[in-house]
């Protein structure tokens, strides 16, 4: 008598069979990893397309500033010597535009930036002067960028808005993080400024967005010489909250 009986299964070849479940596992894994490392790369580039932009922006309402400076100087008569100063001063800009794309692309890849040096440099530009307090700490780079983009849009609203008047950037480190204070004065020329209808920066609620992403802390208003913007971060994300 032939035999048909019916093959034996092998459990083996189950639905719960260990090997194909340790498969299956280390494929989700794998697939888990993969959407990581994607949503990394589109993070980073968000985030580069957001400094280039910022640079751009400030580079080119800043040369925007000065040129308006420079066809009020020539209409005034400047002796060319003054005019050419002031041309000069536009190249170094656009050369330090350039250089400031270059360091952001760098910067993202970065653990930290030379916070102080950059806003020095940013003081001497603007003719303002540049206090440091406390011990520089390693900020976040997300952080380190707030508080340089802060006193940028700072510096030049006050060339646009207060011309000739006296500004201060002061940097404070403490024990848990980093605060920024620009206090510019009230200007004594009279009437509106050629620079106020200039165009160029972020804006402040730009800035106190780009704070609050960094989780920190973000003030512009009056004063009592004048105008007062601050912005504080901590060290770790979000130890000073979102408040405004």
């Amino acid at each position: 008598m032939s035999d048909h009986s019916v093959p034996k299964s092998d459990h083996r070849d189950g639905p719960t069979n260990p090997r194909r479940v340790h498969l299956r596992g280390a494929s989700a894994t794998g697939l888990a990893a993969l959407v990581r490392a994607e949503a990394e790369l589109i993070s980073e580039r968000q985030r580069l397309g957001r400094e280039i932009h910022d640079v751009l922006a400030h580079t080119l309402g800043a040369v925007s500033i000065q040129l308006t400076a420079l066809d009020s100087r020539v209409a005034a008569g400047d002796p060319p010597e003054d005019v050419s100063e002031r041309i000069g001063a536009i190249h170094r800009l656009v050369g330090d535009g350039l250089l400031e794309a270059r360091n952001a692309v760098r910067a993202l890849r970065d653990e930290g930036l030379p916070l102080v040096r950059r806003l020095r440099r940013l003081c001497d530009f603007h003719g303002a002067r540049f206090i440091v307090t406390g011990q520089a700490l390693s900020l976040r780079r997300e952080a380190t960028h707030a508080l340089y983009r802060v006193a940028q849009e700072a510096l030049t609203n006050a060339a646009k808005h207060a011309p000739g008047g006296a500004v201060s950037v002061s940097l404070n480190f403490g024990p848990d993080g980093a605060r920024i204070r620009i206090d510019n004065e009230r200007s004594d020329v009279h009437g509106s400024s050629p620079l106020a209808s200039a165009g160029g920066g972020y804006g402040l609620a730009g800035l106190r967005e780009r704070v609050q992403l960094a989780g920190g802390r973000f003030h512009a208003g009056p004063s009592n010489a004048g105008w007062r913007v601050s912005a504080d971060v901590g060290i770790q994300c979000g130890s000073h909250g979102r408040g405004g």
